[in-house]
């Protein structure tokens, strides 16, 4: 309830660092996954089977019903009060209890497809555990299945609140106004709360900088987040703020060689370029060993795209030879032509040299 109100971490990358991935078997945390994994098995189970004591309480019913023969033969006395034990007055319960199984097995049923449709399967479907899907923004994976949880928790409020009292003792079911609108007015409650959440979060994606400085402000951990805020901090040309934000993660050791293209062309602005320049050749050499590595997550298109984009800030800080910074440009058109940025950057460059030399003709100072 507390997290559906307001939750710790707004990170909108749980494969970053919202939250800590368990890696050994000595960390606390592990004895509730298995508690979780216990129970959605144990909840699917019985929506498939429903409730396996059903046969077994009808036949013990009738059981009871019947009279021993110890009773019969144990004299008058006896066969009055086995009188009261007879079929006629068991069968007046037995259709109840009957009845009452049934109930609870269809509100178990019940129970346990709104657990799976709204609370676990969302949340499944989600985690990145089945395939890696990338980005999971935060307004998915935690405000969308929690709506779910709302309509579970209603379910079980008019479980307890409006059918369970009526089974229950006379004292209790007195107490049933009570605890109904007690009930339900705690849910009103915590639903108003939660519109007033999911409203505020759609207003936050109107404005990508407010979004990604409240979800830097909350959760400061993620790397994704960092490089998000840095990133529109920098559009807004407030450099000096997206260089603290992208410090951290600034070095191609910490989280690859991407971010540091980011970081660098921050540094430009600030006139910072021998700091850039230290990093960019550690960039470099994270790229050569990660073509060395190989695998799915080092593919050739991917690394290209990123050695062209450091190729493109190297060319930012070489000063003022503007032949060098075209060389090296083209050198990033050449490592991805699919480069737009990279490209036009060329493009630019390649006309200036055009006038440059247009230039030098016309005044003879080639």
């Amino acid at each position: 309830v507390r997290d559906a109100l307001y939750p710790m971490y707004l990170g909108p990358d749980w494969s970053g660092l919202s939250i800590d991935l368990i890696k050994s078997a000595s960390d606390p945390r592990i004895i509730f996954v298995i508690v979780l994994w216990y129970l959605a098995g144990q909840s699917f189970w019985s929506m498939v089977v429903g409730l396996p004591s059903l046969p077994a309480a009808s036949a013990t019913t009738t059981a009871d019903a019947k009279p021993s023969a110890a009773t019969a033969t144990s004299g008058p006395t006896t066969a009055a009060a086995a009188d009261a034990n007879t079929p006629d007055a068991k069968t007046e319960s037995s259709p109840r209890t009957t009845q009452s199984l049934h109930i609870d097995d269809a509100r178990l049923r019940v129970a346990n497809m709104a657990v799976w449709a709204f609370a676990f399967s969302p949340f499944l479907l989600s985690s990145n555990i089945l395939v890696v899907v990338g980005l999971m923004k935060a307004d998915r994976v935690i405000y969308l299945p929690l709506f779910g949880f709302c309509i579970l928790e209603a379910l079980l409020l008019d479980m307890l609140c409006v059918r369970g009292v009526s089974i229950m003792t006379p004292g209790f079911t007195s107490r049933k106004q009570t605890l109904f609108w007690i009930g339900h007015w705690g849910f009103i409650v915590q639903m108003f709360w939660f519109c007033v959440r999911t409203h505020a979060r759609n207003l936050a994606w109107s404005r990508a900088l407010d979004l990604w400085e409240h979800a830097y402000l909350v959760n400061p951990r993620s790397h994704h987040t960092r490089y998000n805020y840095g990133y529109e901090l920098s559009i807004k040309q407030r450099y000096i703020e997206a260089e603290e934000v992208l410090r951290p993660i600034g070095s191609a050791h910490v989280d690859g060689p991407s971010n540091t293209f980011l970081y660098a062309m921050v540094l430009f602005n600030l006139d910072r370029c021998d700091e850039a320049n230290v990093l960019l050749d550690e960039a470099f050499a994270v790229i050569d060993q990660k073509r060395k590595e190989g695998g799915v997550r080092n593919s050739d298109s991917s690394l290209a795209r990123t050695e062209s984009n450091l190729l493109v800030a190297r060319a930012h800080c070489v000063g003022d030879d503007l032949k060098l910074r075209g060389g090296i440009l083209y050198e990033a058109v050449q490592a991805d032509q699919t480069n737009d940025y990279a490209v036009n950057l060329a493009t630019e460059m390649m006309e200036k040299l055009q006038k440059m030399e247009e230039l030098k003709k016309q005044y003879g100072l080639s």
